[in-house]
């Protein structure tokens, strides 16, 4: 400084204001510098992010980049294609520069769980973790489910892989031979940070702290899809609209700055008797919601469609959407700077009410890090085969949040579910986003198992040939500073003839129009799928899975009004008295099975009514279902109880089950695939079902008996939990029965080794006690 003080008078004063604003300029630049520097990205704050629901609305969180094994010559062959092959038969899935971090880890195709994994952190000669698909994706603490599992039939992990320098991912080639020729699908989700982003990598060995942040974490996301809790000191408003048909009314004007962290609405169906009235309402009334009196809709969407209740009320809970005793909630967070307006426009017949609570979060001043809250509804058809589904294209600066899909193929296969989502970012020629499956978006693989529901992604129906699934990304946002253009393949090369309807949930930083198919007058009645007849026991059993029966008497209300003539009206009406039974128990049932038994002339419903009392009349009574496609005989206790194997259907049997412990045990024969076995054993003192936990063991032809109840020496049949059918195709078709929960909560399974000698049997056995 004495330099710089030691002109002559005038000099010194002339400078003297430039000399200040530079020592400030170079103060503010140190503590800037310093005050960047000192942030920090770790696995502990990453673990603590998986769960927050106000995260998705942020513009200024990581974007997300994607490494897949899509075909890069353009066909269906989304496998084996690494990064690049090393000499010692590992193959790099992903070389990632730092810093940054993973935030989902996607694979299927290996033989078994024990295919090896390694992570090279930040240059390192060694890996820092070396393991396997099983032990890392849901097999050993703390990489445990739901935030790492194998489910259904892939492996994956959310945990995330933070990386100060670089991150190498490598596995073994090769893998499930299907075809002749080992095939290995991947994905990777990550997040590049700037530069000078101070990361601490993942730990070569996990502190206390982390583990148990990742349990945690771990048990927010079970928390989550069951009953999320909302932020405190929540500002409540709530209002009825009571609309005409043909009309729309909106709740008064909500004010801001302020952010809607849960949004309820509730149809007053109590005048409403008919299950096909009331589904008309999930896409003929329409939402709408505008920011800051803009005058185009942000959002525009079918009211059930947004809720995740295509076609029906769907009952359900997943982190940001479904329904719960028919009040639909959303907690997407819906930051708005002035204000808010939310529209239901009523497309139906009759005048509707709807109770709508808006919860809401106050804000001291409106930020440009949060975005605007924008979701869109597009459905296209079989005209549209030779063209993509289009999810989302819409200009401007924002993020992508998730979507719902539900797709119908008319061509009895899943093919439909090959084509790959693209992402085109700021008008890429090429995706920079390219997916190797629609399923594997959607976190599942070959064609998915059964409905399951999770926090940030599910699979809400599978039904020969239609599902309905949903991710959300609450970790991986694409972000976008001009454009996007987010499309899903109609199957291979867009040759799959078929219906696709969606709901798109993305950000922008300023209002603008949704893009929605509702402007332009796109039909929104449900598609009609031509495999409904054959397929109403498995829809019947997703309901069942997702808990929700009263879903499953609209269900067959709707299906009935549609199908008068069906050959098994009489079985379906019988399973609605079965669903009351499940609801409110038998005493409330009972005078209605006994109705339908003195009016009842098809004689397969009135034994099926007679059994469901007689199973009732005294406590030693069991039911016994079996379903499989493989001769297998029935034993309990070692003695023959009878034989099942049609595809078709499944046998029933009364037992008389005492007090102790029993042994039921399915002796089958062996069949290549497709094949199951499942079974449920329905006592008063609760079900016995098919699980990955039963053994098996072999036996020679006629040599079967169960001389005792050790079974140390069998093998655990293992496998998944979310099953695949029964039925699997070829085998679609599945006999109407009025036993509910037998089948949906039953898993089908089959012996998971090689099996060593086909001549011999497959014995699988559960032991258990009745009290």
């Amino acid at each position: 400084m004495t330099l710089h003080f030691g002109f002559m008078n005038k000099t010194r004063i002339y400078f003297l204001p430039f000399i200040l604003l530079a020592v400030t300029i170079v103060i503010a630049f140190g503590c800037a510098k310093k005050e960047k520097a000192a942030a920090q990205v770790s696995l502990a704050g990453l673990a603590r992010d998986i769960t927050d629901l106000g995260r998705l609305a942020r513009m200024d969180t990581p974007p997300a980049r994607i490494e897949t094994s899509f075909d890069r010559k353009g066909g269906n062959d989304d496998f084996n294609n690494v990064l690049r092959k090393e000499s010692d038969g590992w193959a790099v899935l992903a070389d990632l520069k730092g810093p940054g971090y993973v935030s989902r880890f996607w694979f299927t195709g290996a033989e078994n769980g024990k295919h090896p994994l390694r992570f090279y952190f930040d240059n390192e000669k060694k890996p820092r973790i070396e393991t396997n698909l099983e032990d890392f994706c849901g097999g050993r603490s703390p990489y445990l489910p739901p935030l790492a599992a194998y489910e259904p039939f892939c492996w994956f992990s959310f945990v995330p892989l933070p990386y100060g320098k670089r991150l190498v991912i490598s596995t073994k080639e090769g893998g499930f031979k299907a075809g002749g020729n080992p095939k290995i699908f991947f994905q990777v989700n990550y997040c590049p940070l700037p530069e000078n982003t101070n990361v601490e990598s993942f730990p070569k060995v996990l502190s206390a702290a982390e583990s148990n942040g990742l349990i945690q974490a771990g048990n927010k996301l079970k928390q989550l899809s069951q009953n999320p809790l909302l932020p405190p000191n929540l500002r409540e408003t709530t209002n009825i609209l009571t609309i005409q048909p043909g009309q729309s009314a909106d709740i008064p004007q909500l004010s801001g700055p302020a952010i809607i962290r849960e949004l309820r609405i509730t149809p007053d169906m109590s005048a409403i008797t008919s299950a096909v009235q009331r589904n008309k309402i999930m896409f003929k009334t329409v939402l709408r919601m505008y920011w800051d009196k803009n005058k185009a809709p942000s959002v525009e969407v079918p009211l059930g469609n947004f809720f995740g209740s295509f076609w029906q009320i769907r009952q359900f809970t997943s982190a940001y959407f479904g329904a719960t005793n028919r009040t639909f909630y959303s907690r997407f967070p819906m930051p708005f700077a002035s204000s808010a307006r939310i529209e239901i426009q009523n497309d139906t017949d009759t005048p509707l009410s709807f109770n709508v609570s808006a919860f809401m979060e106050n804000l001291p001043a409106w930020t440009n890090s949060l975005g605007y809250f924008h979701s869109g509804w597009k459905k296209s058809s079989p005209e549209d085969i030779g063209k993509p589904h289009r999810i989302v294209m819409t200009q401007g600066h924002g993020r992508i949040a998730g979507c719902i899909l539900a797709v119908t193929s008319l061509d009895q296969s899943w093919w439909i579910l090959e084509g790959d989502e693209t992402m085109r970012v700021d008008g890429e020629s090429f995706p920079s986003w390219h997916g190797t499956g629609l399923e594997d978006y959607f976190n599942a693989g070959w064609y998915y198992g059964n409905a399951l529901v999770r926090s940030f992604h599910g699979l809400l129906m599978k039904a020969f040939f239609t599902t309905i699934q949903y991710r959300i990304h609450q970790t991986d946002p694409i972000a976008f500073d001009k454009s996007i253009d987010f499309e899903f393949e109609r199957g291979p090369d867009h040759a799959s003839r078929g219906f696709m309807e969606s709901i798109s949930f993305y950000y922008l930083s300023m209002p603008d129009r949704a893009d929605s198919d509702i402007s332009a007058n796109v039909p929104r009645a449900p598609p009609n799928d031509p495999f409904a007849p054959v397929s109403v026991m498995m829809a019947l059993n997703d309901l069942e899975r997702l808990g929700d029966f009263n879903g499953a008497t609209d269900y067959i209300d709707c299906f009935l009004d549609k199908y008068p003539d069906y050959p098994y009206k009489q079985i379906l009406r019988l399973r609605k008295i079965g669903y009351l039974e499940r609801e409110k128990g038998f005493t409330a049932a009972k005078s209605q099975y006994e109705q339908f038994c003195a009016g009842e002339t098809n004689e397969m419903a009135r034994k099926m009514a007679e059994m469901a009392l007689w199973f009732n009349s005294d406590p030693g009574n069991a039911l016994l279902g079996v379903y499989c496609n493989t001769r297998t005989g029935i034993y309990m206790d070692g003695k023959f109880v009878g034989e099942a194997g049609s595809p078709e259907r499944m046998q029933f049997f009364g037992l008389q089950i005492q007090p102790g412990k029993h042994a039921l045990a399915l002796q089958s024969v062996y069949r290549d695939y497709p094949y199951w076995v499942q079974a449920c054993l329905r006592t008063h003192s609760g079900d016995i079902y098919t699980s990955p936990r039963w053994k098996y063991t072999y036996a020679p032809k006629g040599n079967f008996s169960v001389p005792d109840y050790d079974d140390s020496a069998w093998m655990v049949t293992g496998g998944t939990e979310e099953s695949k059918g029964p039925p699997v195709d070829p085998y679609i078709w599945l006999e109407p029965h009025p036993f509910v929960d037998m089948q949906s909560k039953a898993k089908g399974f089959w012996v998971t080794n090689d099996w060593p000698n086909k001549q011999e049997k497959a014995v699988f056995r559960a032991n258990f006690q009745i009290p």
